[in-house]
């Protein structure tokens, strides 16, 4: 803008031209330097914009836009990455509060197979029982396996959101 604004101030610049001339009549006579002289010009130009159909405050509008769009792309990126790592951190949180009821859900299904498989040995229970209460601890053991993953990834996203996902802390997954 400051350049735009210049452009209504008075410029004046020098200029120097050095150069050959020649006349001749035939084409034999080119390489005579008799008919070669030299020649220099120079001088000074002076500039000054009266009047340029609006022209100068036309540019002026359209940088003033692109600055304020440049300044509201700014805003928006900040607060797309301040919901980034609010939403990264409430992800984690219920990750890891999902992990906890897993686990104990857990260690509450061998509980309840451990539980079986004597009931079983006694012959107390069927085994339909026993089965169920296997396939219990299995689902059991997959929902804590995944409420792992979903942690460890809450974790990765926490990090990217906050812009510290390094090499280092890569490796030591």
């Amino acid at each position: 803008m400051k350049a735009i604004r210049a452009e209504k101030a008075p410029v004046i610049s020098t200029y120097f031209r050095y150069g050959y001339q020649s006349q001749f009549s035939s084409t034999s006579k080119i390489f005579d330097n008799d008919y070669w002289y030299k020649s220099s010009t120079f001088g000074i130009t002076t500039s000054i914009s009266l009047f340029d159909g609006n022209r100068r405050k036309s540019r002026i509008h359209v940088a003033q836009t692109e600055m304020e769009q440049l300044r509201f792309q700014s805003e928006q990126k900040q607060q797309k990455a301040q919901t980034e790592l609010l939403s990264a951190w409430q992800t984690l949180s219920n990750n890891l509060e999902q992990y906890k009821v897993n686990e104990r859900n857990l260690v509450l299904a061998e509980r309840v197979f451990n539980s079986r498989t004597a009931l079983y040995t006694e012959g107390v229970t069927t085994l339909a029982e026993l089965l169920d209460a296997e396939g219990e601890l299995t689902q059991a053991r997959n929902l804590y396996l995944q409420s792992l993953i979903d942690v460890q990834t809450g974790m990765l996203d926490l990090h990217k959101a906050n812009g510290t996902l390094t090499n280092e802390y890569l490796q030591s997954l």
